[in-house]
């Protein structure tokens, strides 16, 4: 699998199942939505997991999903949000990629946006 298949597939995945707000990719527009995503797909460290001749590899990634809604209503609706991204990523078996357990922070505010990140940890290979 190469990274670029590993975003096809993560992306793919979750335009099927993201339902709740417009989502944005990578690299893509803001939107002007009251509520909107964004899922990013960052590349981490890999190492060799097995010897000889024919070594197997391990890669490591972060799925990052940017949760904006309007400010000054309160985090209600943006952890409701961050709770389903956790339900779509935790544990999840994505093509060759496994997901760990979510993580919510909340990002950078601004007078326009309040920000939530849900970040999952995966890896692919052996």
């Amino acid at each position: 699998m190469s990274y670029l298949q590993e975003q096809l597939d993560v992306e793919s995945f979750f335009q099927i199942a993201w339902t709740a707000t417009p989502a944005v990719y990578e690299n893509g527009l803001s939107l002007e939505e009251n509520e909107w995503v964004r899922l990013t797909v960052l590349n981490g460290n890999s190492k060799q997991v097995t010897m000889g001749d024919d070594p197997a590899f391990r890669h490591y990634g972060l799925v990052v999903v940017q949760i904006f809604v309007r400010p000054n209503i309160g985090t209600g609706r943006a952890r409701e949000l961050a709770d389903l991204v956790d339900a779509m990523f935790r544990n999840a078996l994505i093509a060759n990629l496994r997901f760990q357990v979510p993580q919510i922070r909340r990002g950078p505010s601004s007078p326009e946006w309040y920000q939530l990140n849900v970040s999952t940890d995966f890896h692919r290979g052996f």
